[in-house]
């Protein structure tokens, strides 16, 4: 799709409006607590600092440590298009053959329905993130590569009556990784918007 739908129906189409949108949901905006400082879905990853006095995050502590949380799309967010998403992370290492794959998988849910919101979200992304390695600067904020809910699958925003199940998984091929400091800071995603 060269333009989005709100380019190709505004009265002046083009760079009038942009293509793409972009926000940006750090891991403490949303609502995946099992406990004060604890995470939910499998293992235990917990509230980490990036070095000493430096901005905070969601620390894997392990191999498969996962995040569990309800995300509301915004209104403005046009369903029937494509909406890209990536991970912000950071690690203390500088080993580029450390690389680090983000899983997400999302379910929608209907609010007021007999949708539960009980049961991890099942449904991978039409396109998968892709491993990212590590900088070879320590601590470098990174970002990876969009993965990508295609248009059509999902039903509508927060404003239709919808909440989205998110489950966000981290693995890595380095053997250390409960010693290393791998930081989860959120996600951006980048979508066509369907109004001004």
């Amino acid at each position: 799709m060269a333009e989005s739908r709100l380019q190709q129906e505004h009265p002046f189409p083009g760079d009038t409006v942009p293509k793409y949108r972009y926000k940006f949901f750090p891991v403490f905006a949303l609502n995946g607590w099992a406990a004060a400082t604890v995470g939910s879905g499998a293992g235990s990853p917990i509230v980490g600092e990036n070095t000493t006095s430096s901005i905070t995050g969601l620390r894997i502590q392990a191999n498969a440590d996962s995040f569990a949380f309800l995300w509301a799309i915004p209104d403005d967010v046009d369903v029937n298009a494509p909406i890209d998403i990536s991970i912000w992370w950071s690690s203390n290492q500088t080993t580029v053959a450390d690389s680090y794959t983000w899983t997400i998988l999302y379910d929608e849910i209907a609010v007021n329905s007999t949708d539960g919101a009980d049961t991890a979200a099942t449904t991978v992304l039409n396109t998968a993130l892709v491993a990212d390695a590590n900088l070879v600067t320590a601590s470098a904020l990174q970002k990876t590569e969009y993965g990508t809910i295609n248009g059509g699958n999902l039903s509508g925003t927060i404003a239709d009556g919808y909440q989205t199940n998110v489950l966000v998984t981290a693995t890595t091929n380095a053997t250390d990784v409960a010693s290393d400091l791998v930081i989860w800071y959120g996600f951006e995603i980048r979508y066509m918007p369907r109004k001004v």
